[in-house]
């Protein structure tokens, strides 16, 4: 007989600051559950810090360290989801990526120069090689970063 799994939903707030990654990524692997292929959770776990990181270093570059940042993890059958909100300012992430994937198929970039690309080269890699969906949407005060895992039976 197949187990029914069901949707859950964890939510984390925590400080604008890298000391906080050690107890996000302690956060996170509480929440693991074993339908969710070791492949996915790897990448789920590497956007969760890279986008974590996005949000302190950019998005609130400007803020104190006490600005929040707020985290969602869903996990249902098929797939999971994260997301990140911020208090920055919005910018077109979808044309960011898009300018940086044709930089770099233009061999107009030196990868190894760009420090600070490389968490939006991971990110494309995500999308293009690995199916995730990524998001950046304005939500009230807030902007929200949405990363969507493929589904699960699709890998």
């Amino acid at each position: 007989m197949l187990k029914k799994i069901d949707n859950h939903n964890f939510h984390l707030e925590t400080v604008s600051n890298l000391d906080e990654v050690e107890n996000l990524l302690n956060w996170f692997e509480k929440q693991y559950q074993s339908h969710i292929p070791d492949k996915i959770w790897l990448q789920a776990q590497t956007v969760l810090i890279e986008g974590f990181t996005n949000a302190v270093r950019h998005a609130h570059e400007h803020h104190e360290q006490e600005t929040l940042i707020s985290l969602q993890l869903e996990i249902n059958p098929h797939h999971l989801q994260i997301k990140i909100w911020d208090q920055g300012t919005f910018f077109d992430l979808t044309s960011a990526l898009e300018n940086l994937h044709t930089k770099i198929s233009c061999n107009e970039i030196d990868l190894f120069e760009r420090e600070s690309q490389w968490g939006f080269i991971f990110f494309l890699k995500l999308r293009d090689e690995f199916g995730w969906s990524i998001d950046y949407t304005p939500a009230g005060q807030h902007n929200c970063m949405e990363f969507r895992s493929p589904n699960f039976y699709n890998i």
